[in-house]
């Protein structure tokens, strides 16, 4: 479930996919839910972080 939910947006498999796929397996609502948060969250931060540097790498290489 973890693995599914963190790499599935890396692997272009949709949230709206994914979850109600991992709850028809068995997974528990909540649990899916946690896991699609913390994707959400981690996915953000890595998204804007890579924009951040590459935004501080363009200014500070402009003449």
């Amino acid at each position: 479930m973890a693995g599914l939910s963190l790499l599935g947006p890396w692997f272009f498999i949709p949230g709206h996919v994914a979850a109600p796929t991992m709850a028809s397996f068995g997974a528990s609502p909540q649990r899916v839910m946690a896991w699609q948060v913390v994707a959400i969250v981690l996915s953000t931060g890595f998204t804007a972080a890579v924009a951040h540097g590459l935004g501080a790498a363009v200014l500070t290489t402009a003449p």
